[in-house]
């Protein structure tokens, strides 16, 4: 019985909403625009809520198997879901991941692009640009190579994505995509058009913005668009008045001002006299000025007795405007008073920017924080992901895989075995090589002393002359030559690493003299056997040491032996 609960309910609701078209199976543009329609008009009748109508097309679609329609469905039916409240941030980010992965998967990039698009409008929502524009470029990446008659969306898309680079001021970038969609086939676009002549206008390129703003209120008159023909005249006149043009300027708000008294917001026609005012001031004209001025200050005030502060941009300039004009007029009173309130707008004006500021950044280190949680959720559903393939592929390709694996550690463990005793063999076979260099030395040494002791005691000259002879000989045996210094130095660096570096580091101004005294007494060399090595007398060995320590600031031995040691 439970099971028939939600298929009584769906068939109720298909009752209700009878006569609606068949979706599944018709191209993506007829089953967008249908769908489109169809809440549209369910809305309007308020013959069931738009989620009740998605469960009834999301059916429709499973039972004609149609899984792109099902797809348009679920996207739409989320974000919704997200606007009501209904369910959380973290739910809406999570399951709009996994839906965009599946339209990628089955590569339904009109669809992922669809879901991109609500991520990026997402962002927009918190206040969060950079995210924004990221997904607004993912989507561009899914649609930019769709035909536009079968991605109807594309120029609107287009624009989004402009937009958002307008908002970092990278009019470059803004400029490319607005080409970009100026270039999709359509009806006369009032906002394209709008938004280039802004870019153009904000990047100082007058003649340009008035080029753009002049074919947007041609096409706009043309389109009987009257709210973006007046945008166009308005912005026109801020560029004139910023380059002092101020007849021109003058004569276009005169132009327009009877359209827009009937047209357009009483606020905005207010800003228009405000405007004519301070043209008249600049022109000389300072009745006319004083008069404009106070039609603008009436319509403001009509708005609300706290016109100024719900519109603080046109509080600050009208009241600075009639500040200017007061005191032309010399009614120096009038001047101070709009001119206190000219400084209060713009005390508030900075507050209000303070405030907006400190709300953004808070805004953004709390979709910060939800941002790494979701990250931290994509990256376990991730993982789980990985490990489920991981599962699949070792059942499917088996032990093969499973052998190459193991093979592949083992050669790995093998191969990482034999660097380390390879290693380890380096830095003993260094080892024995430095001690048997000093034991060849004391040996030689000992066997010196020995032949020094019998010389002394023949009487024969010509025996004397022999061992003094051999004696000669074994001592030039055992100094080391630049050779033997080179090959000693690469054992000892691999014994010892980086022992010569440090002391080349901690004591620059040592001699080479003084260190190879501290490498030699490094590996316990006496004084004698030091003399033996370098070819000098065991007095010079005892020099070299009694000048390095001077040298280096030690007082007695023992620091010159931690030194040596510890070094």
């Amino acid at each position: 019985m439970s099971r028939l609960l939600p298929l009584i309910f769906v068939l109720l609701l298909s009752f209700q909403i009878k006569g609606q078209p068949v979706l599944a199976g018709k191209p993506f543009p007829a089953k967008s625009k249908a769908l489109d329609s169809i809440i549209a008009v369910s809305y309007k009748n308020n013959t069931a809520t738009r989620q009740e109508v998605y469960q009834i097309y999301i059916q429709e679609a499973i039972d004609a198997d149609d899984e792109e329609l099902e797809m348009l469905i679920q996207l739409h039916s989320l974000f919704h879901a997200y606007e009501k409240k209904e369910i959380s941030d973290t739910h809406f980010i999570t399951e709009l991941h996994t839906l965009i992965a599946k339209c990628d998967k089955s590569k339904w990039n009109h669809l992922a692009a669809i879901g991109c698009k609500l991520e990026s409008t997402y962002w927009k929502r918190k206040g969060v640009m950079a995210k924004e524009l990221k997904y607004a470029l993912e989507a561009y990446e899914y649609y930019k190579d769709l035909d536009h008659n079968f991605y109807t969306d594309k120029k609107h898309d287009l624009r989004w994505l402009a937009e958002g680079y307008m908002r970092f001021d990278d009019y470059k970038n803004a400029l490319k995509y607005l080409h970009f969609a100026e270039g999709v086939p359509s009806k006369f676009d009032a906002a394209v058009l709008n938004d280039i002549a802004i870019i153009h206008m904000n990047s100082g390129l007058d003649d340009s913005a008035l080029y753009y703003f002049d074919l947007l209120y041609q096409g706009s008159v043309k389109d009987n668009n009257r709210v973006y023909a007046l945008l166009a005249q308005s912005n026109k006149v801020g560029i004139h008045m910023k380059n002092e043009q101020y007849d021109t300027a003058l004569t276009l708000v005169k132009s327009y001002l009877p359209l827009a008294e009937k047209r357009g917001r009483s606020t905005h026609v207010a800003a228009d006299y405000d405007r004519m005012g301070y043209l008249h001031l600049m022109l000389g004209d300072i009745k006319e000025a004083d008069k404009c001025n106070n039609i603008a200050l009436e319509m403001f005030r009509a708005e609300s007795p706290n016109w100024y502060y719900e519109n603080l941009n046109y509080g600050y300039n009208v009241f600075n405007h009639a500040a200017m004009i007061k005191a032309a007029l010399k009614q120096y009173d009038l001047a101070y008073r709009y001119s206190d309130s000219t400084r209060i707008m713009a005390d508030s004006l900075h507050k209000k920017f303070d405030i907006v500021k400190l709300k953004n950044i808070e805004n953004e280190i709390a979709q910060s924080k939800l941002a790494t949680a979701e990250q931290m959720l994509e990256l376990e559903q991730r993982n789980t992901v990985l490990q489920r393939n991981l599962l699949i592929t070792i059942v499917a390709v088996g032990g093969l895989l499973l052998a190459f694996i193991i093979g592949y550690y083992r050669k790995r463990k093998e191969l990482l075995e034999k660097e380390k005793n390879s290693a380890k063999y380096e830095l003993k076979a260094s080892k024995d090589k430095l001690a048997t260099f000093t034991t060849t030395i004391q040996e030689k040494n000992k066997l010196l002393e020995g032949l020094e002791r019998k010389l002394t005691s023949y009487e024969s000259d010509e025996r004397t002359a022999e061992y003094a002879e051999t004696i000669s000989e074994m001592q030039g045996s055992t100094i080391l030559t630049d050779d033997d210094w080179a090959d000693f130095k690469k054992n000892f660096d691999k014994a010892h690493p980086g022992y010569l570096s440090r002391i080349r580091e901690k004591y620059p101004t040592l001699s080479q003299a003084e260190r190879r005294y501290i490498v030699l007494a490094k590996i316990d060399m006496s004084t004698k056997e030091m003399a033996s090595v370098l070819g000098v007398t065991a007095g010079s060995v005892r020099t070299t040491k009694s000048r390095m320590m001077k040298k280096i600031g030690f007082e007695n031995e023992e620091e010159l032996r931690n030194m040596i040691q510890n070094l």
